[in-house]
Formats: C-alpha cells, sequence, structure tokens
C-alpha cells in the first residue's frame, strides 16, 4: 500500500530506521560532551601556564593569596619551638607601621626601624613587611608581654645572612654581653630596655648559628642560614625587653630578685632566668599578661 504515492516501508524497516536515528544522537551528545571536557580541561593547562609564578604554588608550601599567613605559620612555628621566646599577645589590633620603612614604637622614647620595604600586611595580630633590598625574606613584628618583638623570616638560601636595626630616641648606648644579649641605656647611664640574647629555628625546628653584632646605637642580627642545609623559612628573633625593664627600674624590683638573677640584671644581662622573674613579676603588677 502507499500515502499519497509514496510506497509505504514495513514496520521492521521504521523501527530500525529509529533505533539509528536514537544511536547517532547519543554519539552526538557523547561528542559534544568530550569536546566539552576537553576543552575545558585545555584552558585549565594553558592558565596553569599563563598563571605568573606568584600565582602558583610556592616552593615553600604556600601561594601568592595566602603568603603572610604562611609567612606568620612559619615564625609562629618557630616561636613554639624556641623555649626562650614569649607567646604574642592577641591585641587585635596591628602593631607596626603601615610602611616598613618607617620606625616601630617601642614606648618609652624609644623607637627602632626595621630592614624593611612596603606596606604593612597583617595576619593573626602580627604585622609583616618585606625586607628592604631582597625578595627573600620578610620582616614582621608581634606584641609580647614584656614588649616588642621584631621576626626576621628567611625564605632561602639567596636571603641576605645580616640584618641592621637602628635604634633612636632616648638610647645613647648599646652594650653587647657575653651571654649574647644587649643591653641599652639612657644618656644617664640607666638602663632602659635591652634585647635578649638571640635565637633562631628553621622550619623543622632546629637551631640555627644566629649571634648579635652592635654598632653604635644599631643592632644587627647575624643569621647563618648558609653555614650548611637547613629547611627554609629559617625565623630569628630580635626581642626587644622594654616596658617591664623601665617599670622595674622605676621601683627597684630588682631588690626582690635572687642574687644571681640581680647580679645578672644589674649588668645588663638579659638571660632567661631574668626575663622569667621580670615576667612573673611584671605579669603579677599588671593586667597586660
Amino acid at each position: 500500500m502507499s500515502v499519497h504515492g509514496v510506497p509505504r516501508q514495513p514496520s521492521t524497516w521504521r523501527a530500525s530506521h529509529r533505533r539509528r536515528r536514537l544511536a547517532d544522537k547519543r554519539r552526538g551528545r557523547e561528542s559534544t560532551r568530550s569536546r566539552t571536557v576537553a576543552g575545558a580541561v585545555a584552558a585549565v593547562a594553558v592558565l596553569a601556564v599563563a598563571a605568573p609564578a606568584s600565582a602558583q604554588g610556592s616552593p615553600f608550601g604556600f601561594s601568592a593569596t595566602n603568603s603572610v599567613a604562611g609567612t606568620v605559620g612559619e615564625i609562629n612555628a618557630a616561636v613554639a619551638a624556641e623555649p626562650t621566646a614569649p607567646a604574642a599577645l592577641q591585641t587585635r589590633t596591628p602593631i607596626g607601621p603601615v610602611l616598613g620603612s618607617d620606625p616601630v614604637d617601642l614606648g618609652g622614647g624609644v623607637s627602632l626601624r626595621l630592614p624593611a620595604a612596603g606596606i604593612r600586611e597583617t595576619a593573626a595580630d602580627t604585622s609583616v613587611y618585606t625586607a628592604a633590598g631582597t625578595d627573600a625574606a620578610q620582616l614582621a613584628v608581634q606584641q609580647v608581654a614584656l614588649g616588642t618583638r621584631a621576626l626576621i623570616n628567611v625564605d632561602g638560601p639567596s636571603a641576605p645572612q645580616r640584618y641592621g636595626f637602628a635604634l633612636s630616641g632616648n638610647v645613647a648606648r648599646l652594650k653587647l654581653n657575653r651571654d649574647g644579649s644587649v643591653a641599652a641605656y639612657d644618656s644617664a647611664g640607666t638602663m632602659i630596655g635591652g634585647f635578649a640574647a638571640p635565637w633562631a629555628r628553621d622550619a623543622a625546628g632546629q637551631p640555627v648559628p644566629t649571634r648579635f653584632e652592635v654598632k653604635g646605637t644599631s643592632l644587627v642580627q647575624v643569621i647563618e642560614h648558609r653555614s650548611r642545609t637547613f629547611q627554609y623559612g629559617v625565623t630569628a628573633d630580635p626581642f626587644w625587653l622594654g616596658l617591664a625593664i623601665r617599670a622595674c627600674v622605676k621601683v627597684h624590683c630588682e631588690r626582690w630578685m635572687p642574687g644571681v638573677v640581680r647580679r645578672q640584671y644589674q649588668n645588663g644581662h638579659i638571660t632567661p632566668a631574668v626575663t622569667n622573674f621580670l615576667k612573673q613579676w611584671f605579669c603579677a603588677k599588671t593586667f597586660i599578661c
């Protein structure tokens, strides 16, 4: 039979034709899907190749989008590994200047100029700056119960091994002690602060050789991170002990110190024993700790 002169196809042929058309559609959808997936993969690959190095993961485990948090994480891990380092205070407001090239107010009419540049970035109550003259190190500032801590974070072997900190204001003289600590005196010869003996730790918590040098009223921390193989970042800590010392001088708190500690303190030695005594005394007398 025929419809309008066109021969009617057998039902078996029509069914086979429908199956072929459905199969062609499925193959077409799968081909389109494959092309879409391939295009997306290619686009991701192009973006990964085209992205600048700063936007990709760094060899130190963090990308540019969280480099400040990564730096602070390395710093805090090193502080936790160093038994002589006090914990940072939760200030809720950043300390340190907006510009790294501006001085840090240490209180008591004393300022400290960091070897830093750039604009302050913050994470976890820590101010972070780029180290002056290199992109392989950062400077940071934290508040602690007894004073202010400047921190150096070294990213790799190309970073300098010497970092200078210039003090100004009421500081007339710095004295380097045999134990590595440094005492600061005003023009009347009164101790107004000092730096505890320096320490440095690598990312694995291992100690890194470090020392202070004094040039006039400038402090230089030498970090020998190239002396052997260390895991970067390496963190070092010039810790200014000022507030508690000024308070102690005002009330002659050394009268309550054990004999050995009193002699260390009176000779300007900022040892762990002196620091621990000042912390216990100062924290008991103030609301800061």
